[in-house]
Formats: structure tokens, sequence, C-alpha cells
């Protein structure tokens, strides 16, 4: 699965906020900037788990919005 939509919210927030790759990963509780460059480059999705840490910078429906944009893109090539 791609998560481009969740890729560009990430990144968008991020910028924002003034925040680097290194930065974010320690707000969300992960030791390394690299993990945010996974999910910057849409390579991976923000863990459920980090849904309510990031919430401070972004609001609710615009990361469910992303999320949910990621899974009807990946469901509609299958179906």
């Amino acid at each position: 699965m791609k998560f481009k939509n969740q890729a560009k919210l990430i990144k968008s927030v991020r910028l924002k906020a003034g925040l680097s790759q290194s930065q974010m990963a320690k707000l969300l509780g992960y030791k390394s900037g690299q993990f945010i460059s996974n999910m910057e480059r849409g390579i991976c999705g923000l863990p459920p788990e980090s849904h309510k840490k990031i919430r401070g910078l972004v609001s609710k429906q615009a990361l469910l919005s992303a999320v949910i944009q990621d899974v009807k893109a990946h469901w509609s090539e299958y179906l």
C-alpha cells in the first residue's frame, strides 16, 4: 500500500511546525528521523498509536481524511 496522502500531510505539518525529521521523530516517540523520512516518502504510514501524539500539530479530521484517501486508493486498484 502507498501512503501518498499521509506522506504529504506529515511533511506539511512538520515543516509548518519548523521541526526537523529528527525532532518530529522524537515528538512521536521514535529514535531516528529515518522513520519520518520513510513516512514522508510514502513508504509507510503513521502507525495508529502515533495519531494521538501528532494531534497537537494536525486536526483529527485532516489526519483521518489522509488515511481514508490512502486506503481508498489502495483498494481501488483491486476492485
